[in-house]
């Protein structure tokens, strides 16, 4: 599905405002993520939805999807944290 690449390409813009080390600093990136997933896709996907191009199924899995990036977003920018203090491992 084109929109799914698009939402990837997206994520990857937000990989490339962070650093390569990542850090909890830039946590900020998934809550913007998710801003613009909330404000600009999920009124398309929702009118997708109400004009029958998706149904309820392919509009849940398609924002799981979109969630699932900010997952991976945060994922990246934590992986070099320790789980107990929030300090780096390097």
């Amino acid at each position: 599905m084109e929109l799914r690449r698009r939402v990837v390409l997206w994520k990857e813009d937000f990989f490339r405002l962070a650093p390569p080390e990542g850090g909890s600093d830039y946590l900020f990136l998934c809550n913007e993520f998710i801003q613009e997933i909330e404000e600009y896709l999920y009124p398309y996907v929702n009118r997708l939805r109400v004009t029958e191009h998706f149904d309820q199924s392919e509009s849940d899995t398609f924002m799981d999807f979109c969630y699932q990036q900010v997952e991976e977003l945060r994922d990246f920018l934590l992986r070099n944290e320790t789980p107990e203090t929030g300090e780096s491992n390097q």
